[in-house]
């Protein structure tokens, strides 16, 4: 059983429980399963048997697994409230029970004993049995000293005086890669976690996955774009996850928020310079702000290696996310038709963007942390 309290992840719009009608159970039922079906094939090579849903209401639990029924229940409410990354971890804790229960013989065992601890490994989630995860990145780790430090370096990045702004940009990412360096040098033990980033989306722009390529190319987060459900819209999409310290996350989901929203301000400004109507080449534009803000950190990134400063990799975190998603595919975006002239602009004002670490604004940071990993 999985109880504890209502700790996850708020979704923006709640479905009221009358709402959620036979049609939209049944459809939910066989999301379920096909994650299910999913998860018992990525992590278990297909050696547990099909159980049976139940989705119940009541207060008390988010979800249990009964072994002489065979049977995993999901609360309702979860759909109600939450996101679909939430209702997945709590069907992860139930199938680590199952794996308990019926390969490692864990009949005779504590309901959260050795046996289930194996399983969550294997599962790569932690073994709690109670829900204390949703906590904010940046509480987590602004006691960190370097993500202090970063933070006042982008901070002086939005220096009116031109060769200030870019020498503390440049000390910033310097500061963040000896840091990261360092710590693999000493062979210092580290948490890792992950956490969702931005809405589900049915479809993955281009600008969001160049997005993520940023983070994982320069901010030492490693990324994917997983499966995710909308119960209320039945509608199947993905979401982006990322993996990383506890600091390097904090920054990163920065990075994430600051890179949507200075889209959108950069291209009102754009579109009002130059007397555009609509958004017709708003993709353009903020495709080539991106590619001009990977351009300056790849030509920083350079720099650094000039200077001995070079990053090989964190083969901790390459396992710890290797072992989170253990059948990983790649696959490239596709190219779309663009404005040239448009393009360049935006990629002009991208090699003069500066990160500027100010007031977090909580309604537009939708990214939390969903469990921590040691």
């Amino acid at each position: 059983m999985f109880s504890g309290k209502n700790s996850f992840e708020k979704k923006k719009i709640s479905i009221q429980i009358e709402d959620l009608d036979a049609k939209i159970l049944l459809k939910v039922s066989k999301q379920l399963f096909k994650d299910w079906s999913n998860f018992n094939f990525w992590y278990f090579s297909d050696k547990l048997k099909k159980p049976i849903f139940d989705l119940f209401s009541g207060t008390g639990k988010w979800g249990y697994w009964d072994e002489n029924s065979r049977t995993i229940g999901i609360n309702i409410s979860l759909f109600e409230n939450y996101s679909w990354e939430t209702v997945i971890y709590v069907l992860k804790h139930e199938m680590a029970h199952q794996y308990s229960y019926e390969i490692l013989s864990g009949q005779n065992e504590k309901p959260h004993g050795e046996g289930f601890q194996k399983a969550c490994l294997i599962l790569s989630i932690p073994g709690y049995a109670t829900c204390e995860f949703n906590e904010d990145v940046s509480e987590i780790a602004e006691h960190k000293s370097i993500v202090k430090k970063v933070k006042k370096m982008f901070a002086l990045a939005q220096s009116a005086n031109e060769n200030e702004s870019k020498i503390a940009m440049v000390m910033a990412n310097r500061l963040l890669l000896k840091h990261n360096i360092s710590l693999i040098d000493d062979d210092m033990s580290q948490d890792y976690l992950s956490c969702f980033l931005g809405e589900m989306s049915g479809r993955t722009s281009n600008e969001k996955v160049l997005i993520s390529n940023i983070l994982n190319d320069y901010f030492f987060v490693e990324v994917i774009w997983v499966p995710s459900y909308d119960v209320e819209r039945d509608v199947k999409g993905s979401r982006l996850q990322i993996f990383g310290s506890k600091e390097n996350v904090e920054i990163a989901e920065y990075v994430y928020h600051f890179l949507i929203n200075q889209s959108i301000h950069l291209w009102e400004q754009y579109k009002r310079l130059n007397r555009l109507k609509g958004n017709r080449s708003k993709k353009s534009f903020v495709l080539g702000l991106l590619s001009g803000f990977s351009d300056k950190l790849k030509i920083e990134k350079s720099s650094n290696k000039e200077r001995g400063l070079i990053w090989l990799g964190d083969k901790k975190l390459d396992d710890y996310f290797n072992k989170a998603n253990p059948r990983v595919t790649h696959a490239s975006k596709s190219s779309s038709n663009v404005n040239g002239d448009v393009l360049s602009d935006g990629r002009q004002k991208g090699r003069s963007l500066t990160l500027a670490f100010g007031i977090k604004n909580k309604s537009n940071l939708s990214g939390k942390i969903e469990h921590k990993h040691y």
